[in-house]
Parts: structure tokens; sequence; C-alpha cells
């Protein structure tokens, strides 16, 4: 009968005894101490919580349990559990289509991980310091850490797991790419922003009201370089006539500013800065366009990971899932296809961590690691 706290002590082996499996996919087993050693990485290290924090897009996710200082959240359990479960489920769609990855592609997939991680990072300690409160992902000297960085504290096993399936995800997506000339050529018109990098300059003022009055003067045919020298109290530009470089992706800034689009010499703004409560007006003061050679190796990337692929390997690998033999053990839940219900009752759905070594929790951050749908998802889960 379920309990509702589940003493891990009790489910762990003794001198004669193997304990159960967490979960079986096609008669391979997930341990439960692997399952737990990735728990107490998520809670008692900072790469850990880092990693918890940048992959929380289904929103907060409690990580101690109800039991206080020493428990996880069943959610959690399931969804570290889930995780696991997608991996295999990803690499075993992939023998048995004879998908095999090398060293090389091992190296290339930690290189794209690490970049991916470092994009993440960077949203998740801006996220965090609009908020006014400290991310994870932040070194001791405030800076965001690299995805490198964070990849190397993370446990070997569990890095290599992430490495590993990354690169067979990677193979998947590459194995039915369109990567003609056509689709090159098509995509590259159809998304011209992508290709365009910026040069872009700012004023900033302390007051709503003075970055309006900018704003009048620029409409009214004022040049944005002498306003900046004269008004703006961005120290670091203003003396360059609000310069901040020409390195910027057009459709980046976009995105960023909230603009459907931009339009060289065209004044965007007052935008309020949160982090700074300065009011700033930015201004693009040229847009150059890469050729369709220099633009070609971003284009087979976007070709290779963009949503219609994604949607495509996502289909292959959901339908393996369906035709797959899984189970998950009692104490964490049922298994459904792309999902883990957790135990229906008693209401406690925690996992009391009494083992050496795993208690400690306390302090993690509410962020979540619930996978979405294998096309969007780095760590393979399945929708069902």
């Amino acid at each position: 009968m379920f309990v509702g706290t589940v003493v891990v002590a009790g489910m762990l082996a003794t001198a004669c005894t193997v304990p159960p499996s967490a979960a079986t996919v096609n008669g391979v087993a997930i341990s439960q101490s692997s399952l737990f050693g990735e728990m107490r990485s998520f809670g008692t290290t900072q790469a850990g919580a880092c990693l918890l924090e940048i992959e929380s897009p289904g929103g907060p996710l409690r990580v101690e349990g109800t039991g206080g200082q020493g428990t996880f959240s069943m959610s959690l359990t399931d969804s570290v559990l889930l995780q696991s479960v997608n991996s295999l489920l990803y690499r075993q769609y992939a023998a048995e289509h004879h998908v095999t990855v090398t060293s090389a592609e091992l190296r290339s997939a930690r290189t794209a991980l690490g970049q991916q991680f470092s994009g993440e990072i960077d949203a998740a300690v801006q996220q965090a310091g609009n908020a006014g409160v400290a991310s994870y992902c932040q070194s001791a000297s405030g800076q965001p850490i690299t995805g490198a960085q964070l990849l190397d504290a993370l446990p070997a096993g569990f890095r290599n797991e992430e490495v590993r399936t990354e690169a067979v995800q990677l193979k998947l997506l590459a194995a039915g790419a369109d990567f003609s000339p056509g689709a090159i050529r098509s995509y590259y018109d159809a998304n011209p922003a992508q290709f365009t990098v910026a040069c872009l300059s700012d004023i900033a003022t302390a007051t709503q009201s003075e970055a309006n009055a900018v704003a009048a003067k620029l409409h009214a045919g004022g040049s944005f370089a002498a306003l900046a020298k004269a008004d703006s109290i961005d120290t670091s530009s203003s003396a360059n006539g609000g310069a901040l470089g020409c390195t910027y992706e057009l459709a980046t800034l976009e995105q960023e500013l909230g603009q459907p689009s931009i339009t060289v010499g065209t004044p965007i703004g007052p935008i309020a800065d949160p982090s700074s409560s300065a009011w700033i007006i930015f201004e693009v003061t040229k847009a150059t366009r890469e050729t369709l050679a220099a633009a070609t190796p971003q284009v087979r990337q976007d070709l290779l990971t963009g949503t219609a692929n994604q949607t495509r390997v996502g289909g292959e690998v959901l339908a393996f899932a369906r035709r797959s033999t899984v189970s998950v053990n009692p104490t964490f839940g049922t298994w459904h296809v792309g999902d883990i219900t957790p135990p229906a009752a008693p209401p406690k759905k925690d996992l009391l961590a009494v083992t050496s070594g795993l208690a400690g929790s306390s302090g993690t951050p509410a962020t979540s690691r619930s996978g979405s749908t294998p096309a969007t998802s780095r760590s393979g889960s399945t929708s069902g």
C-alpha cells in the first residue's frame, strides 16, 4: 500500500535484495539510485539549481516536499523520471533505425548544448535581475556563468546522458532535413531580419517626461547623435553619439524591443528599462544584410532545428513510444505516453530523502524541469 511519505531507505537494497527499478523502458531499467542521485544534484548544488531555473517554461515547480528539508516533491520526482524515460525512448528509437553517434558528434553535441545553455542562462539572469532577485546561474561576481561551465559542474553521469541524448536528437533531425539549394534560398528570402546585422544607438533619460521631450525633438528632425551627446545619461555611449555597436541581429532587436519591424533611422521608444529605471530611446542607424553564401551555415542550422523538422522527429518518436513497453514503479505513479501521473492518494506525495547525502534540498529555487513535446525539448520528452 502506498504511504503518504515514501522512505527512500526502505526502498534501497539491503545486504541481500535488489531495489526495484524506478521505471523500465523496453526492458531497460532506470534505477532508483540514479533517480535519487539526479534529484540530489538539483536539490543541493548550484549547477542543479541553475539547470532547474533555465528549464522552466511550464512555470514554477516546487522542489522541496511538504515534509520540509530533506524531502522532494513528487512533481519534481516525476518530472526528472519522465526526462529519463523519454531520453531512453529517443536513444532506443535511434538504435532501432541504426542511427549511431561518433565521438566527434558527441563533442559537437556538447558544444551545441553549451551554447544553448548560455543563451538560456543569459535570459534567466536578465529575468531575475528585472525581478530584483539573484539567479542561481550567476557566479560570485554576479556575472552569468557560461553554458560550458554549467555542463562542467553537472555530475558526470548526468552530463554524459544529456550530451548523448542531444547528439542522438541532432542526428535524427539531420536524417530528414531538407538542405537543398531551393530550401535554403526560400528560408533566406522569407526571413531577411534574421540575416541582417544592425548598428544600434541609444539615448537614456532619468524620467519618462524627459524621454518624451527628447523623442519630440527627434521626430521634429533633431540629430540622434547630437541629442545623445547632450541629453543621454548613458555614459558608456553618449560620448559616441549614443552608438552601442554594429553586432546586433535585426530579428533579435525586433523581438527584444517589441517591434514587428524596425526601419533604419526611425526612433524607437521611449521604453522603460526595469533594471535601471531609466527611459530609453533606441535607433537603428545602419542595417546590412548578409549574402546568401555567408548566411547559409545559419540557414542550415535553422532548418535543422526548426519547428517543422522537430515536429517530424517528435512524431516518429511518439509513434515508437506508443508501441513500446514502459512501466513505472507505482511508488512514483503511472505511465501514460508522454506523461507520468502521480499516485492519486494520499495527498502528501513526497519522497523523504533519509539516506546519506540526499537530505538538504532547502533553498533550491521553485522552478520547473518538466518536459515539453519532442518537437521542442532538448531532453526528448514525448507527448501523447
